[in-house]
């Protein structure tokens, strides 16, 4: 009897550790999981508090806060969910994005010209090829969905320096990579 209590006991454990045990790998990696769409930093905006309009497949427009602070650590949030496959570590994606500037709501660089979209491809996501926010912001967005990512100066990898970018990303299609 206490031989079979011992490996009762023992496959109790087992079966507890196996289920406290998260699968990795790139099928795996990010794929629901998100940036915050909120500051712990009391005063900061969440990504609630930034507007984005037009519908997919219009250039967006986003509207910036003025009565909070840029967010100090990077931030997302769904605008529209998507109903395709989810984007994940390595995936290809063709994306169409609006980058704006925080500091003076300026568009800083577009993919929508003339109200029509010249998409741009995404290779290896969250590889550490693409600038950080996007690396850490797009997992998770799914096909024909469009997410507002929200990068400050520290992870933006780029210029300008020292200013807080906001991304508005149609995913148009995802692919495994």
């Amino acid at each position: 009897m206490r031989i079979v209590c011992r490996f009762a006991l023992a496959a109790l454990v087992l079966a507890l550790l196996a289920s406290c045990v998260s699968r990795a790998g790139p099928d795996v990696l990010g794929a629901s999981e998100q940036p915050p769409t909120s500051s712990p930093v009391a005063g900061e905006c969440d990504s609630s508090d930034i507007t984005v309009t037009a519908e997919l497949d219009h250039t967006p427009k986003v509207t910036v806060p003025g009565d909070c602070t840029a967010p100090t650590i990077l931030l997302a949030r769904d605008v529209v969910r998507g109903d395709g496959p989810q984007a994940v570590v390595g995936t290809r994606l063709e994306v169409s994005y609006l980058l704006v500037l925080w500091s003076s709501g300026t568009v800083l660089d577009s993919t929508w010209y003339a109200g029509e979209s010249l998409p741009t491809q995404v290779r290896d996501l969250g590889r550490g090829k693409l600038i950080r926010g996007w690396d850490e912001g797009l997992p998770g967005l799914r096909e024909g969905g469009r997410r507002l990512i929200v990068v400050p100066p520290a992870q933006d990898g780029g210029e300008p320096e020292g200013d807080t970018l906001i991304y508005v990303v149609d995913a148009l299609s995802v692919t495994p990579g």
